[in-house]
């Protein structure tokens, strides 16, 4: 019979990799210490290495933990599921069961929510984007300025991406990095901008 231990097994490289993270912790931990106490002994050699080795704090002196964190950051909560979130849930619950309050609508403000107040949307970007969707773009992009769903500079720009996809469309994939095309673009406006040449290869 072998014996089976009750501890539970711990592969070695994820002992290694613990071992090898406490002894970054460390070095990084005497080099920030030996850098302070540089700064503060005088320019004796012998003293100033007498110092640091009768001075030498543990080791996890230096490290960035919750516990040397300010309680406010500990504190803090992310507003937008907190509180507010919560009870705005329930009256918008409440409102849709037909329930008498002093309301009769509920607009969440407590995060920035500019269409929900009304405020008309950037119609260009979106007509662009809805127009790279449409199949009469691929086969005749006349056809959409005919129909009157989007202005002709609408769709001469998606036509201008589209062939920029080498004629697939949204639905392949880019280079990692983004259409050449669009990336020149930018760059062109970043040179307009700042006066200065942005490189594509760059962006």
């Amino acid at each position: 019979a072998v014996a089976m231990s009750t501890k539970s097994f711990e592969p070695p490289s994820r002992i290694a990799k613990t071992c090898e993270i406490a002894r970054i912790y460390s070095e990084c931990d005497l080099i920030n210490f030996e850098s302070d106490s540089h700064a503060l002994v005088d320019h004796d050699d012998s003293h100033a290495t007498n110092s640091i080795e009768e001075s030498k704090p543990p080791a996890v002196s230096k490290r960035f933990t919750v516990e040397r964190m300010d309680e406010k950051i500990v504190e803090a909560k992310y507003a937008v599921r907190g509180t507010v979130a919560v009870k705005a849930a329930q009256l918008k619950g409440a409102l849709a069961r037909g329930e008498t309050l002093p309301f009769k609508s509920l607009t969440l403000c407590n995060i920035g929510n500019p269409h929900a107040v009304k405020q008309k949307p950037i119609t260009y970007y979106r007509q662009v984007a809805a127009a790279m969707y449409m199949p009469e773009l691929a086969s005749d992009s006349s056809k959409l300025v005919a129909s009157g769903l989007f202005p002709e500079d609408v769709v001469r720009r998606a036509a201008e991406y589209h062939g920029a996809t080498g004629g697939s469309g949204v639905g392949a994939y880019t280079d990692s990095i983004g259409l050449q095309l669009v990336r020149e673009q930018v760059a062109a406006f970043l040179a307009e901008r700042d006066g200065y040449p942005a490189d594509p290869a760059l962006i």
